[in-house]
């Protein structure tokens, strides 16, 4: 026993060993990118090496693993340099740096960023080729280096990059040849460079927005349509809920009862009723007034049966949103088992891009949040369809839905506990007033 006792304090201690390191080695990394960027006084103060779990620093994301996902600093006025030692962050899948003042090259280390998927240094300032060691990055889908000062021709390992979905790397100095596979890129911009495409060559430096668009209006109007449908569906749905359950409820005061207001009062509501004309709405045939009664006149129904009505339709009401919350969920649950090829219509026989599906579906889930402060504006939707913010709103959801999806499931097993569990205590009586 006591040897067993040992060997688990051991693994404890590893562990724990194991985690600090990797705190360690992940705090280092990024102290030094703020270093070497010159990160104003006012920014970043949190980032302090004594603060050992990078995880609780702004501007950072983590995993359930506490490793570090996503950085982003944007706009911050930074002047210095790309540090190499980022290229340790061998789990960030996002990186955003766009809109300081950064000079320099870009380091080769950041060919060792394995699980990048976002990549953005666009309006920087700077300098040197591109490295060919970017062609490493398997998992990069939005490389956006616009808006620099960089030189010489782009890499040809660019072309090793199969996921590519969105390259901008117009407003540089970048001169010769094009790889032949950045052309088939979606989306994609060459312009304010001395390269071999636009008005002397067969290909544009910039992809049509026509052609570029066509996958993207689509999936707009989709987008568009599903959750503009739903919401109207379920608005008119509680609407006629409320005005059959007011009308019910109020039946007797609308017929004997004096309207507050007058006469006034009760012919804006005689107007206003009348305009409610629908096939499961009673129609107003008429009214009658007395100087003490108001009597408004409905087609004879027999006993209990606008009751019944109503019953149908909250049953209906109840229906749509029980619909719309398992589609949601199952949605979820395709996305995170990467399924998605489940729900895409079998007629198009694969003759679609599985990158712009995922894009579409994240682009939907992140419109369907439960908070309408947390559901994207449509122009952020447009943006997000072209390539642009997606990575950052998707790797912050995420974050969201695991926290949530935590909280869930302890509180589950914390209901689930047995009648012997050390936490059924019995009630405690509070204390008078004091």
């Amino acid at each position: 026993m006591p040897l067993k006792m040992e060997l688990v304090f051991a693994a404890l201690l590893l562990a724990c060993l194991h985690h600090l390191v990797l705190s360690n080695l992940q705090g280092d990394a990024l102290y030094q990118l703020k270093l070497s960027l010159g990160a104003p006084a006012n920014q970043l103060i949190d980032w302090n090496p004594s603060h050992v779990d990078p995880c609780t620093w702004s501007n950072v994301i983590c995993d359930n693993n506490d490793q570090v996902t996503s950085v982003t600093l944007s706009g911050m006025n930074c002047s210095g340099t790309l540090s190499s030692k980022i290229g340790i962050l061998n789990t960030l899948t996002t990186l955003t740096l766009k809109g300081n003042g950064i000079t320099g090259e870009i380091p080769k280390e950041f060919g060792n960023l394995s699980s990048l998927s976002s990549l953005d240094l666009g309006n920087n300032r700077l300098s040197g080729e591109i490295p060919s060691s970017l062609g490493d990055l398997k998992r990069l889908q939005f490389l956006t280096l616009s808006q620099n000062n960089l030189t010489g021709a782009i890499p040809e390992s660019l072309s090793r990059l199969q996921n590519l979905i969105n390259i901008l790397l117009d407003s540089n100095h970048l001169s010769g040849h094009i790889p032949e596979h950045l052309f088939q890129i979606p989306k994609y911009n060459f312009t304010g460079n001395r390269l071999n495409c636009g008005a002397n060559f067969p290909q544009p430096c910039e992809s049509d927005n026509s052609d570029s668009g066509a996958s993207n209006k689509p999936k707009i109007g989709i987008i568009v349509g599903i959750v503009g449908g739903t919401i109207i569906l379920l608005l008119f749905v509680g609407l006629l809920f409320f005005v059959c359950k007011g009308r019910h409820k109020g039946y007797k005061h609308d017929m004997f009862e004096d309207v507050a207001g007058g006469d006034a009062a009760f012919q804006r509501e005689v107007e206003m009723i009348s305009v409610a004309v629908h096939r499961n709405l009673l129609r107003l045939i008429g009214f009658c007034t007395t100087p003490s009664e108001r009597l408004l006149v409905y087609p004879f129904m027999p006993n209990l049966s606008v009751a019944y009505r109503l019953r149908d339709v909250a049953n209906f009401t109840y229906f749509c949103k029980h619909m719309v919350n398992m589609l949601t969920i199952m949605v979820k649950k395709l996305e995170r088992e990467k399924r998605l090829d489940d729900i895409v219509d079998c007629n198009l026989n694969e003759h679609y891009n599985i990158q712009e599906v995922e894009m579409m579906i994240q682009v939907a889930l992140l419109c369907t949040q439960a908070s309408p402060e947390d559901r994207p504006a449509m122009s952020e939707v447009v943006r997000m369809l072209e390539g642009e913010g997606l990575a950052e709103r998707w790797e912050e959801w995420q974050h969201v839905e695991d926290t949530r999806r935590q909280e869930y499931e302890r509180l589950q097993r914390r209901f689930e506990w047995g009648d012997d569990s050390s936490y059924n205590q019995l009630a405690i009586e509070l204390s008078g007033g004091r």
